[in-house]
């Protein structure tokens, strides 16, 4: 038994020496990842470091990709550690590969991205060809869009009868204070009111709401509210606000943002997607007379 036990050890340290001596010397082991196939070519760096997502260490099997300025795919690691990322290979193009095989060129600046959200590097990263003798620590921080919306997107009403929407809002993070204004057509739609929605005050913090500013002749309508306390801010999907309109003709009514602004308790602000709505609005009922009902 002591002797098989031996030959497996020897056979395992054999293996080790083998690999090290294909990877060369100063190679740095390259990770195993779910990452998506990226291509590989014989030019390329490597960059590791701390990664936050929404201020916090961004988790385990999060994903940092590495774009070029046309948008390929240069480079992907798999974190395995939570708030760090690396050894990543960031690799260069293969122009006289066939078909030519895509990558960073010298002197172009690497895009990184942290679970689909674009991602600040510290410092900067501009790409160079120089294998695995040289590593670079580059910080990279990043922010999911948080999306404004309008629920539903696209409704149906009728001329003369109230119909409530909410201004809603998705992927928050410690979400402390907004503001919006809701742009729609004058001839087509009365804003009758616009109400704080359960969102922002969700984890205790106190709100202060405005009273909205509603302009009938420009079309708008203004709301801004606020948070105090020492509470985390709300985060996750929820409405912000509740608006109700009353059509006045019969038509396509298209409901859009403007001045939209959001920020955390700290007030720091972050990327937006805003997205607008419809309204699809029929006339009157109308009922012509004489109405006979027969059995």
């Amino acid at each position: 038994m002591r002797t098989k036990q031996l030959a497996t050890w020897i056979l395992i340290g054999l293996s080790a020496g083998l690999l090290l001596a294909f990877n060369g010397p100063g190679a740095v082991a390259r990770p195993h990842t779910a990452c998506p196939d990226v291509p590989n070519t014989t030019r390329y760096t490597i960059a590791y470091g701390l990664v936050t997502l929404n201020g916090s260490p961004a988790e385990v099997g999060s994903r940092v990709l590495a774009y070029n300025p046309r948008n390929d795919l240069a480079g992907c690691f798999e974190i395995t550690s939570a708030g760090n990322y690396g050894m990543m290979y960031i690799y260069g193009e293969d122009a006289q590969a066939v078909p030519p095989i895509p990558g960073m060129r010298d002197g172009e600046s690497v895009s990184f991205v942290v679970e689909g959200a674009p991602a600040q590097a510290a410092p900067a990263f501009t790409w160079v060809n120089d294998w695995a003798y040289t590593t670079h620590a580059v910080t990279l921080t990043a922010m999911t869009e948080t999306i404004i919306w309008i629920s539903p997107a696209e409704s149906t009403g009728r001329v003369g009868t109230p119909l409530t929407l909410t201004a809603a809002i998705s992927e928050a993070t410690n979400l402390g204070g907004f503001q919006f204004t809701l742009a729609y057509s004058p001839t087509l739609i009365r804003v009758q009111s616009v109400t704080i929605g359960p969102f922002l005050g969700s984890t205790g913090r106190g709100v202060l709401a405005s009273i909205p500013v509603i302009n009938p002749t420009a079309g708008t309508a203004t709301f801004i509210a606020t948070t105090i306390g020492t509470a985390h801010g709300a985060a996750g999907s929820g409405t912000l606000a509740e608006v109700v309109i009353v059509p006045q003709s019969a038509g396509n009514a298209a409901l859009q943002w403007q001045n939209v602004q959001i920020s955390a308790t700290d007030g720091t602000p972050p990327p937006l997607d805003l997205q607008a709505g419809s309204i699809t609005i029929k006339p009157l009922w109308k009922v012509y007379l004489p109405v006979v009902i027969r059995n």
